[in-house]
């Protein structure tokens, strides 16, 4: 059986439960950006622009100012609005094979001298 929404799943039940077919669109960390919300819905929108403007680093980042956006973050990229972007990880299955090295345990693979028997 298919699982609704993410939990916990016993060892025992483990084999028999098929993964979701999309991660969730709710919020595992619903504290998260709380103290802006917070001033979003206690403040006028000119305030609050000029305290955000004053305090965030870069106010209008796209990813809030994470390296790798999170799963479902959509950028815009059209002037009219109507076109998108997402990040999206390489799937698994088209990665080339991995190389592992044949050579013995004590070779040194970085071992670029040139005259070794000086």
């Amino acid at each position: 059986r298919e699982l609704k929404s993410p939990r916990a799943v016993s060892k025992q039940e483990a084999p028999m439960v098929k993964p979701a077919k999309e991660a969730s669109k709710v919020s595992m960390m619903p504290w998260k950006g709380w103290v802006d919300r917070l001033m979003k819905e206690k403040m006028d929108p000119k305030t609050y622009k000029g305290v955000k403007d004053f305090f965030y680093f870069w106010p209008e980042d796209p990813h809030n100012l994470q390296q790798a956006p999170y799963p479902d973050t959509r950028i815009t990229i059209s002037a009219d609005g109507k076109e998108t972007a997402a990040f999206r990880e390489v799937a698994p299955g088209s990665q080339p094979a991995v190389d592992v090295p044949r050579d013995d345990l004590d070779a040194d693979p970085y071992d670029s001298k040139y005259f070794t028997r000086d």
